[in-house]
């Protein structure tokens, strides 16, 4: 299989080009004046940060249900860095623990410090949840906007991608209805790993590869750089692969391909199957 024809799998330039694109809310209406009174006087208003909805939306409804289904529970600021379910050689030969340890306690950590650093400049932001902050974050102020991108961002990834991973010898390919959706929809799984290698070798500098289920209820490959997330694109993340050099380098150096494949070894399809259910059924 040619790699033009493995790229045409996924979409991915679109979604890059998108990734900001938040939902928007429609607030054009207008409060009527009163003219009652000739004499009242009008008093400037200072203008208020615009809330963020809470979880009522289709999409807010699935990402809360898939990270239910794999055991995350929803959870406002202050954040804490989650637990690993596993030690940090189980995941051996194939991520070290070497990596494993500075990747969570070194790098994961320091987005959640980070993180909780920046809401302290806004406590208000402390009442909404990572998917909420990401999605809506056109809404926050301009001192923490960017800056929260990246570090709540950080949490996510991380957080999701812990929770899909588990020691080797488990299941190695998806079963069950979540395994006939994918291999219908690819053609095959060793058609989705190909795809999906070829997306997270694709990624330029930092970021992930990601297999979501898109508005329309199909899975669908996406990419997405630095700690950004694919929340904005309306999709739900099922499966993130991130290819930050930091995730590989101590044992694979520079060979990010080998890293890929190595990864298929851990992925908990179980889990990715439950994210893919639990979605499913949010936007019926």
């Amino acid at each position: 299989m040619n790699k033009n024809h493995l790229l045409s799998l996924f979409l991915i330039s679109a979604a890059s080009q998108s990734l900001f694109r938040a939902e928007s809310i429609n607030n054009s209406s207008e409060t009527p004046t009163n003219t009652s009174d000739s004499m009242a006087s009008t008093t400037p208003t200072t203008p208020t940060q615009v809330p963020i909805p809470p979880l009522t939306s289709p999409l807010l409804t699935a990402l809360n249900n898939a990270d239910i289904a794999i055991g995350i529970v929803p959870s406002t600021g202050p954040f804490d860095l989650p637990p690993l379910e596993y030690d940090y050689d189980a995941l051996e030969p194939y991520i070290d623990e070497a990596t494993l340890r500075v990747h969570h306690l070194g790098h994961h950590k320091t987005y959640v410090d980070n993180l909780n650093a920046l809401l302290a400049r806004h406590p208000q932001f402390y009442d909404y949840t990572l998917e909420q902050l990401l999605i809506f974050s056109d809404r926050l102020p301009s001192d923490i906007k960017t800056p929260l991108i990246n570090n709540a961002g950080g949490h996510y990834n991380h957080s999701l991608t812990w929770k899909l991973l588990s020691p080797p010898n488990t299941e190695s390919s998806p079963e069950g209805e979540f395994g006939e959706v994918l291999n219908r929809q690819f053609g095959s799984f060793e058609n989705f790993k190909d795809a999906f290698k070829a997306a997270g070798l694709s990624v330029f500098g930092s970021g992930y590869a990601w297999l979501v289920l898109n508005p329309y209820g199909r899975l669908q490959i996406v990419t997405t750089s630095n700690q950004n997330t694919p929340l904005p694109l309306r999709t739900v993340p099922l499966l993130p692969l991130d290819v930050w050099e930091h995730a590989y380098y101590l044992k694979h150096q520079n060979d990010r391909e080998a890293y890929i494949d190595d990864y298929f070894n851990l992925i908990n399809w179980d889990r990715v199957g439950a994210r893919y259910t639990a979605a499913l059924q949010a936007q019926s």
